[in-house]
């Protein structure tokens, strides 16, 4: 198995998951991402308030070697002043992460 970087965020809309995903992956920090359907997010507000909203998941995968590169610019792109930005450890079949690390 070979070390992978996976990063999951949450976006308000689709488009603003493509486009970030996209400027990732024009700057060679991001080789793909997954982009899911619209889901319920359910959290605090800064005023203690419950709140419910729909918001738009990415899984952005790329190699170990680019993993804080891209976690930086996403950061400095995302559009949320308090962005969801998770690091998760992965490994991947070997023939999988070869082509992460070369795109």
């Amino acid at each position: 198995m070979v070390n992978i970087g996976l990063v999951y965020s949450t976006f308000a809309t689709q488009e603003d998951a493509k486009s970030v995903l996209k400027n990732l992956m024009r700057e060679e920090l991001a080789t793909c991402g997954n982009i899911f359907t619209p889901h319920i997010a359910i959290y605090p507000s800064w005023k203690g308030d419950v709140c419910e909203e729909q918001e738009v998941a990415v899984l952005f995968k790329t190699s170990q070697q680019n993993l804080e590169g891209m976690i930086s610019k996403l950061r400095e792109i995302h559009p949320y002043e308090l962005p969801c930005i998770l690091e998760l450890s992965a490994k991947s079949l070997p023939d999988y992460g070869q082509w992460l690390i070369e795109n």
